[in-house]
């Protein structure tokens, strides 16, 4: 049976069960953010209607919404609760927009200071040095050549700067995918078990969920873990605690892979401005020192 004839199967009889529950995933669709709202409202259509094709089409796109439908038996008084816990999970870190946000705003300030000293502070201290006429140390001409170049060339400078901030926030997104696929696959995974879905199917079904291929517990590969396999040996009740156990350690390591790279930025841009600026101030007074020693 290929996984969409399971993913059928499972939606159609979820369909039959819960149709009494089409109005409360009506209400959870306009309650969830705007762009969320997709999946919940196809779901609500189609088990209002009891149209299995809608409900498969709606369930392959977006195969998490209904993992408590086919995990609930008939008449399961913690349904509409477990519709709200899968509606409303919190988010893993800030989320790419807070990443963007905060990489960018980095690239903003690093330009800012990077042009006004390169604009305003050195032209002064390069018609100062020039009314001395000495002859200047190598670090203190290697920071006067930036100052021309920069002015000249500063959208080519911004726009590397740019570029930096989107790697960085790419790189920053796409850390804890892997944890995030785990996490995903294994808590569909303990639902499913809990559910009295047979392992076989649950398997299928969660895979649907992470966006990932078949995997086989024969020869476990990503999101299937070692340690979720090892929870399979155990009768489907303490198998579903020991799943939820895995997958809240797949989502600690996602959520600490996500704030660590969003909290990286702001160190990363301070550390790397008080490094440039350090070393201008050295490279600005060291004429000066030497002035002030010839003439004592």
């Amino acid at each position: 049976m290929s996984d969409r004839d399971v993913l059928a199967r499972h939606v159609a009889a979820a369909i039959e069960r819960h149709r009494g529950v089409a109005a409360y995933l009506g209400l959870v669709a306009e309650a969830v953010p705007p762009h969320e709202r997709g999946p919940w409202r196809r779901m609500a259509e189609a088990v209002a209607a009891g149209d299995v094709a809608a409900g498969v089409e709606a369930a392959r796109r977006a195969t998490a919404c209904w993992i408590p439908l086919i995990a609930s038996a008939p008449g399961d008084h913690r349904l509409e609760a477990r519709i709200l816990q899968a509606a409303t999970r919190p988010p893993r870190g800030g989320g790419p927009l807070a990443a963007l946000g905060l990489a960018l705003a980095a690239v903003t300030l690093s330009s800012v200071l990077t042009l006004l000293f390169t604009s305003v502070v050195l032209p002064v201290f390069e018609a100062l040095f020039d009314d001395f006429g000495m002859r200047l140390p190598w670090l203190t001409r290697i920071t006067l050549a930036v100052g021309p170049t920069a002015r000249r060339g500063w959208p080519l400078a911004v726009a590397a700067m740019v570029l930096g901030g989107v790697g960085w926030w790419f790189l920053v997104r796409q850390a804890p995918r892997r944890a995030c696929a785990a996490a995903d696959f294994t808590r569909a995974l303990a639902r499913l078990i809990a559910g009295g879905v047979a392992y076989d199917d649950a398997i299928v079904l969660a895979a649907r969920v992470a966006d990932a291929p078949p995997v086989d517990p024969a020869d476990p590969a990503r999101p299937l873990t070692y340690a979720a396999v090892a929870a399979l040996d155990a009768p489907p009740a303490a198998a579903a605690v020991l799943l939820d156990a895995v997958a809240d350690c797949h989502d600690d390591r996602a959520r600490a892979g996500s704030s660590i790279g969003e909290w990286f930025i702001g160190p990363l841009a301070v550390a790397t401005i008080g490094v440039l600026v350090g070393l201008a101030v050295i490279a600005l007074f060291l004429p000066l020192v030497q002035v002030v020693s010839n003439l004592s």
